[in-house]
């Protein structure tokens, strides 16, 4: 992230966040982050950025479409604990050994609910016979372990 703020076009600016985030880990490039943030400066206009093979890269202008209120849709960057996906795979990892051939998927997603202006992480586990989702808090705490 502090690459990210280094950014020309976003160094020493507030950034915030649009909707969700994914962190994954992809074979072959390794850690992914993909995001969107409101560009510095404007009230309406959003621009993409991917971290993938060890730089960023962008900014891509996302369309929007809509009509909502942009301040619904945005978040300090600070609000994320980035930090904490680590913590949240090696969680989700222990509760995958508990269940049949159970599998952690690479991805966390970090998901804007609107109505609550928080973000809550998303990781998915299968198994044979059963799937859950362990939602967390921005932070990395564990919410719950949500049986699918």
């Amino acid at each position: 992230m502090a690459e990210l703020r280094e950014m020309p076009e976003l160094k020493g600016k507030d950034l915030k966040l649009f909707q969700d985030v994914t962190v994954s880990d992809i074979d072959g490039e390794g850690n992914v982050i993909d995001l969107d943030v409101l560009k510095p400066d404007t009230t309406d206009k959003v621009d993409h950025y991917t971290y993938i093979n060890g730089k960023w890269t962008g900014p891509e202008p996302v369309q929007l479409t809509g009509d909502g209120n942009m301040d619904d849709n945005i978040m300090p960057i600070k609000s994320i604990d980035f930090s904490k996906v680590t913590q949240i795979y090696k969680i989700a990892d222990e509760k995958a050994k508990a269940i049949e051939q159970g599998q952690v998927n690479k991805s966390v997603i970090y998901e804007f609910d609107v109505d609550a202006h928080m973000y809550r992480a998303h990781i998915h586990i299968e198994g044979a016979r059963e799937k859950y989702t362990g939602i967390f808090d921005a932070n990395g705490n564990l919410l719950m372990m949500r049986k699918d």
